[in-house]
């Protein structure tokens, strides 16, 4: 091969060349390079330069070129990534010593390691990403703190989610919290629930301290939420501070929490301050009546009684203005809440019907006046199914005798729960009626031991279908009832509805007595054993 055919194939043998670039290309470079020029002045002769090299270099030394700036295109990829892998690597084995000297059991040094690691934003990520007894030991390190980092480190870490971990930090931060309170401001605003709720608890189980604070939280209205929940458990220490926001405030939307906050306390103290925005348009009025509900003070009956007569009033407000007239508890609460179970709205009656509970034997000369309606003296029925009085079991008892009110009565009589009860339901269980004798059943397995002797004796009656309930109600009540099923399936005359019995709670101990009908002459008794023996196999 030829000098020049050597030299147009590797592009810098030629003699007018320097390393393969003709020299008028080195000197535009050189003047881009070393001579002082403004800065539009360099990119232009940085493009001259481009120009006179595509001009006057030969094709193999262009090739040369753009071969030589690929190449320092990949030496270039190479350096950079290099340097990342490399500040990649050092800043992991940065993070696992900071996470190994959080854990640390020497104080110092774990308490600096969380300093730091808490400025980061992944930190608790980092913290949670630890084994189990690692994140516990964390937690010493949050009370050796004692400071702002430390409750942001506790806080966070509430929301790990395993329970046990949660705990021991909720024990931290109780006992750092004191000096620290204004730092619980976050915990208050955050979105997270357990978060929330852990701020609010370790508040509340701290106390009196906690009160200026909640107070002034309730200013941000993403912590007025739970700085609410803060008050309501603090109780009635709150009352004075949250009157004197209502009296200075002249925001609505701070006015009507601090009410609705105050209706959740109960004390008696704010009845007066509330009442006077009983003027505000329904939509606000509703939070003032469902406030002075809730407090259910006597001075307020009239307000309460107007709102549930008025059936334009908001729903959710006349349903604590019934339950506020029940716990008012006067002889007029009463009748009126009698009056008001012929409300069209069910919640309504439900909540006149609950009202009625609340005021007990007080409205019991209410409940007996009612109406003869069966609509309305099914619902008196039902009132009297939560008074503890013996007025009120007897008249559950006598409207046992009745069609109409039969089945709201025995429902009635179980949710009583008193043992004066026991012999009317018993009764009940010999009725024509199959839904007043399965709810007679239920009822007497929810009265327990008292129950028990008059359902044994009635497992040897020669009604079946009370027998067979009987028996169904003593298998309910579980282990009360084992050992006198088993007593009675020992009886050759009686054992039937108790091995039934037996059966249905699936009693171990029953097994021998099982075997014993399973070889019986009776073909009743041998399935009733069969089908037990077979409840009971593994």
């Amino acid at each position: 091969m030829t000098q020049n055919s050597n030299s147009r194939c590797l592009g810098y043998a030629r003699h007018d060349t320097i390393l393969g670039f003709r020299p008028t290309v080195i000197l535009s470079l050189a003047k881009n390079l070393y001579f002082q020029t403004p800065v539009s002045r360099i990119r232009e002769n940085n493009d001259r330069f481009r120009d006179i090299f595509l001009q006057e270099s030969a094709p193999k030394e262009r090739i040369l070129f753009h071969s030589m700036g690929r190449w320092m295109g990949w030496i270039l990829l190479l350096v950079v990534a290099s340097l990342i892998i490399g500040s990649a690597i050092n800043n992991n084995m940065s993070t696992n010593r900071l996470l190994a000297n959080a854990t640390s059991r020497q104080t110092e040094t774990q308490k600096n390691a969380l300093t730091t690691l808490s400025e980061r934003e992944d930190f608790f990520d980092l913290l949670q990403s630890r084994p189990t007894d690692e994140r516990l030991r964390i937690a010493e390190g949050v009370e050796q703190l004692n400071n702002p980092v430390g409750i942001k480190v506790g806080l966070a870490m509430l929301r790990d989610p395993e329970p046990r971990v949660r705990e021991r930090f909720l024990q931290a931060l109780q006992k750092i919290a004191t000096p620290n309170l204004d730092s619980f401001i976050d915990g208050l605003k955050n979105g997270d629930s357990n978060v929330k709720n852990g701020a609010v608890t370790v508040m509340a189980a701290v106390g009196a301290p906690s009160l200026p604070v909640a107070l002034k939280a309730i200013e941000d209205s993403a912590a007025r939420g739970a700085a609410g929940d803060v008050l309501t458990k603090l109780g009635k220490i709150s009352v004075p501070g949250l009157l004197d926001i209502l009296n200075k405030t002249e925001d609505e939307a701070i006015k009507l929490f601090v009410i609705e906050t105050l209706g959740k306390i109960g004390d008696t103290r704010a009845t007066a301050a509330i009442q006077k925005y009983l003027s505000l348009p329904p939509e606000k009025r509703r939070i003032v009546i469902s406030a002075l509900g809730l407090i259910g003070d006597p001075a307020s009956e009239a307000d309460l009684s107007r709102a549930l007569q008025n059936q334009e009033e908001d729903a959710d407000a006349r349903v604590q203005a019934a339950l506020g007239l029940g716990k008012i508890g006067s002889p007029k609460a009463a009748q009126l809440l009698v009056k008001s179970l012929n409300d069209p709205n069910l919640r309504i009656v439900d909540a006149c019907v609950t009202g009625l509970q609340r005021a007990g034997s007080a409205s019991i000369p209410a409940l007996q006046a009612v109406p003869r309606d069966p609509v309305i003296r099914n619902r008196a029925l039902q009132a009297l199914g939560g008074i503890q009085s013996a007025t009120a079991v007897s008249m559950l008892k006598q409207a046992l005798t009745s069609p109409d009110h039969l089945i709201t009565a025995v429902k009635a009589l179980g949710e009583n729960g008193s043992p004066d009860a026991i012999s009317s339901l018993v009764e009940t269980l010999k009725h024509p009626n199959g839904e007043a004798v399965i709810l007679a059943s239920d009822a007497l397995s929810k009265l327990g031991e008292s129950a028990i002797p008059a359902l044994t004796a009635t497992l040897k009656s020669n009604n079946d279908t009370a027998a067979y309930y009987a028996a169904r109600a003593l298998s309910k009540m579980g282990d009360p009832a084992k050992n006198a099923l088993l007593n009675v399936a020992r009886d050759p005359n009686a054992r039937k509805f108790a091995l039934i019995g037996l059966a249905q709670m699936r009693a171990p101990e029953a097994k021998p007595l099982f075997e014993q009908a399973a070889r019986d002459t009776n073909p009743d008794l041998r399935t009733i054993a069969e089908r037990a023996l077979k409840g009971l196999e593994p």
